[in-house]
């Protein structure tokens, strides 16, 4: 209700034709404010005035601005008689044919002088323009200006334009017509309670409550794309909602935070996809890292980076097609049934009957003891028991606290695949094993630079999901030169077509960049190698969808060596 005060007041102060400018960024919100809140308050206010809004998008003339208000003074009633009495009398003073359907027919057939009379008689209006900016013609903006310049000084007319000022080239004009400028922005809870309005049915007060707080803490003041995040976010809800087991109240407050911020760091301060996965991968990497000097570039993505950012919702938030249901299932959603999971969480151990709770207690230790999981959950595993013995929520006479500690600290890699380890940044309790982690996690991932382990081949030849789950270790570094031709043909011939599909999608998407050479030229080889191979297996199979997926992977080969041959040859003939 302020700013429609401060609009009136500007539109009351004769003291300077009442024109006025609503200037707000895109995505501001300033339309649906007009629309929803301001007309009717102006309704209200200027009993005697009507009040007309339309957008100014598609008028490429000033004939065509003039047609649309003489259309709004003649259609814009609610009495029909009216309308006809209008629209006969201007017939019957051409004396032209009724045959002509519509009011654009009409009008069409007015003379200059009489559409001047209809034109000039537009008085006791308040007319509100929007989109300005999407006018291409600075010249048709000029006369636009000029014209409700006119009508506001002629006749009892006020004028209310809403653009987006910093993308006009014509500043001067603007400034010389418009005299006074109301900048136009919402606060966060008049962002939010747009969104309660618009997505009613989605969401409790909670879930509010939790959207309201992640566009406070990084500053979204774009209402289109958080309307493009709560839509985004519509979709996996609708594929989740029945999921049996599924601990909603975690799952959903999560979700909502990776989208919200992935959406925002696209569409708002206008990263690429690529941008957004590269940040948040070397983030988690070298966070801790002492002697990491961070990209600038990069800072507000560090800043707003959220533990556990998953690459495919990234790809989905920035709009590549995925199926849904797939999407909820990479997504390691948390599932009541895993009691791991439930005891891991501090919300959700809450949730756990006495008897839970002991038989979880009695699952971390055992974990403790036999490693049989990926290298962040068992530290994890380690860190909030080490927890719940400093809070005293347990006295144990399994381990004590310099056991923890000597276990993390003894524990050896070879436990640990090196491609079940996810980049991101974990939060954890205790200091000390948390240095000893990522001193861990340090080691791990040389041992994947090194080397492609024979299981990594094994596992490969059998699924491309048994590694998939885990593909940012491999998104920048180069494996193909460790799979042979022959156990590359193997892979093929095994997997299914969802492995197939999964694999070409994969492998277009991790060569789609320019400098590939510096990541893949190891893998030329294999590359160049493979495409009459390939070509021969799709002669053998014929038609059919292994056929066409293979048709992409080895188009994709083809066009990835090409490119890195030709980079290699332009810095040859540069050095």
């Amino acid at each position: 209700m302020k700013q429609a005060q401060k609009i009136i007041e500007l539109l009351e102060d004769t003291s300077f034709p009442q024109i006025l400018l609503i200037d707000g960024a895109w995505g501001s919100g300033k339309t649906y404010y007009v629309k929803n809140e301001l007309i009717d308050i102006l309704k209200e206010k200027f009993e005697e005035l009507d009040v007309y809004y339309f957008s100014l998008y598609g008028i490429y003339s000033i004939e065509d601005f003039k047609n649309k208000v003489i259309s709004l003074k003649l259609t814009n009633t609610e009495d029909s008689s009216l309308i006809e009495k209008n629209i006969f009398k201007i017939a019957d003073s051409l004396g032209s044919n009724l045959g002509e359907k519509g009011v654009g027919g009409i009008l069409n057939g007015i003379s200059g002088a009489l559409k001047y009379k209809v034109y000039s008689g537009f008085d006791s209006s308040i007319l509100i323009l929007d989109d300005l900016e999407r006018i291409s013609d600075d010249f048709l903006i000029k006369n636009i200006l000029g014209e409700c310049l006119n009508l506001v000084e002629s006749n009892k007319i006020k004028v209310i334009i809403i653009a987006n000022e910093k993308e006009l080239e014509c500043k001067n004009d603007v400034e010389k017509v418009l005299p006074d400028v109301y900048k136009f922005k919402l606060n966060h809870e008049e962002i939010i309670e747009i969104i309660k309005i618009e997505f009613s049915e989605l969401f409790n007060d909670k879930l509010y409550d939790e959207i309201s707080s992640i566009v406070k803490e990084i500053n979204l003041k774009n209402i289109r794309v958080l309307k493009r995040a709560i839509i985004k976010f519509k979709k996996i809800h609708s594929e989740i909602d029945d999921k049996d087991g599924l601990i909603k109240k975690e799952a959903y407050p999560y979700l909502l935070e990776q989208i919200i911020k992935i959406c925002y760091a696209k569409y708002e301060c206008g990263f690429e996809k690529e941008n957004i996965i590269e940040a948040i991968t070397e983030n988690s990497k070298n966070l801790w890292d002492k002697e990491y000097e961070r990209n600038d570039k990069y800072e507000r993505l560090y800043e707003i980076y959220v533990d556990g950012f998953h690459e495919k919702l990234i790809s989905y938030c920035c709009d590549e097609t995925y199926d849904i249901n797939y999407l909820v299932n990479e997504l390691d959603l948390p599932i009541e049934s895993d009691l791991l999971t439930m005891i891991l969480s501090d919300k959700n151990r809450n949730l756990l009957s006495n008897d839970k709770f002991n038989k979880g207690i009695e699952l971390l230790e055992s974990h403790i003891r036999d490693i049989n999981l990926n290298i962040l959950k068992w530290f994890y595993v380690c860190d909030t028991y080490m927890e719940m013995l400093d809070k005293k929520i347990i006295k144990s006479e399994n381990f004590s606290k310099e056991n923890i500690i000597n276990s993390c600290d003894t524990v050896h890699i070879s436990n640990f695949s090196p491609l079940d380890t996810r980049h991101r940044t974990p939060v954890f309790y205790d200091k000390n094993i948390e240095k000893i982690y990522f001193k861990k996690k340090k080691e791990l991932d040389k041992k994947l630079e090194k080397n492609i382990s024979t299981e990594f081949v094994n596992k490969f030849k059998t699924s491309w999901k048994s590694i998939y789950k885990e593909p940012h270790d491999l998104r920048h570094k180069a494996f193909l030169q460790d799979i042979k031709i022959n156990e590359l043909l193997i892979a093929f011939e095994n997997w299914n077509n969802s492995d197939m599909f999964e694999f070409s999608s994969y492998m277009e998407g991790r060569y789609n960049f320019y400098n590939i050479e510096d990541y893949f030229k190891v893998e030329m080889k294999i590359l160049k190698e493979s495409i009459p191979e390939i070509e021969g297996m799709i002669d053998r199979l014929g038609f059919g969808l292994k056929s066409g997926h293979l048709l992409n992977i080895k188009n994709t080969f083809e066009d990835a060596y090409t490119r890195m041959e030709i980079n290699l040859n332009q810095k040859e003939d540069k050095g």
